[in-house]
């Protein structure tokens, strides 16, 4: 008689529209599903740097023909991809996650589910970090203008407006790349070139550009990884960041339990799944109160029970 083998590995994908170590989004969806490989709860395999929609259909397909039980399309301009494959009666028994902004206008299926996190919120953590250097206008710097991250920069005002109501936001840019560094480099210095003294952005592969620029001209940052590079750390003040962990979890489980399946996920600050990562005080932004790490942890227990309120 053989002996019993035990219970299959759950075998999970992930399509990542950049690198896994980007400090950003990619790092967040790369990062957690590497972590639950750790805890041997999934095998996990990541597919980086995939550059359209038309790579990641193949991406998915080849995943899922080969018998993986979850494909995750990380990137919300995947998500027409994810569904094409998804609905073929081929692969009706493979599970799929369609991420960012694909919530809006697809809905889940009995073997897809959906995810995204709350824009304005994660926006709002974003703007209170920066109405707190007290430091004005504002110059905001992006990728692609998907309407999840117009909805950040909305969020991003309320937050910043609520600690320096008379602060300037100027309206974001994009560059239209989340990866050129030298398109976001050449933004950030013609924001600083028309007079902003701080430059928000977000942790993606052009971050290093806009470090390069703001350093140059001792002009505190937003929004980066400080890990981004030596740069980034002297000039960066801090960020909101995704933890997966606490959404992907339950997923695996439902995805073993046979539950997965028509439902919408949202990482928001109440599940802990937004948090604001470690808060330095630089010496571009020298009005940042010396307690700000204690403030904001107050503030993400306020948010998070309701005593503090987004907007209106």
């Amino acid at each position: 008689m053989q002996p019993d083998a035990g219970p299959r590995t759950t075998r999970v994908a992930i399509i990542l529209g950049g690198v896994a170590n980007d400090g950003g989004f990619n790092e967040a969806g790369a990062g957690a599903v590497e972590a639950l490989q750790r805890e041997g709860k999934i095998s996990a395999q990541i597919r980086q740097s995939v550059a359209n929609a038309r790579d990641a259909e193949t991406a998915v397909r080849e995943y899922a023909n080969a018998g993986y039980d979850l494909v995750i399309g990380w990137s919300a301009s995947f998500s027409d991809a994810v569904y094409q494959v998804g609905r073929e009666p081929a692969f009706s028994k493979t599970r799929f996650l369609v991420t960012g902004d694909a919530s809006d206008k697809q809905k889940p299926a009995a073997n897809i589910e959906t995810w995204n996190y709350d824009n304005t919120q994660y926006g709002y953590l974003l703007g209170w970090i920066a109405g707190n250097t007290q430091l004005a206008p504002i110059g905001i710097i992006d990728g692609q203008p998907i309407p999840a991250q117009v909805r950040k920069w909305k969020g991003f005002e309320l937050g910043v407006h609520a600690v320096n109501p008379t602060a300037t936001v100027r309206q974001p840019i994009f560059t239209g790349s989340w990866e050129d560094a030298t398109k976001a480099n050449q933004a950030a210095v013609a924001q600083l070139d028309s007079g902003a003294h701080l430059i928000a952005t977000n942790a993606e592969g052009f971050s290093p550009g806009i470090a390069a620029a703001a350093a140059a001209r001792n002009v505190a940052t937003v929004g980066m990884n400080s890990a981004t590079s030596d740069t980034a750390k002297k000039i960066n003040v801090g960020r909101a960041r995704l933890d997966l962990l606490p959404v992907l979890r339950p997923m695996i489980d439902r995805l073993k339990n046979g539950t997965f399946g028509n439902r919408t996920s949202i990482s928001t600050i109440a599940n802990k799944s937004l948090v604001l990562d470690t808060i330095t005080k630089v010496a571009a932004a020298p009005s940042l109160p010396d307690d700000i790490q204690a403030r904001a942890e107050r503030l993400a227990q306020q948010l998070a029970d309701g005593t503090v309120k987004i907007g209106p």
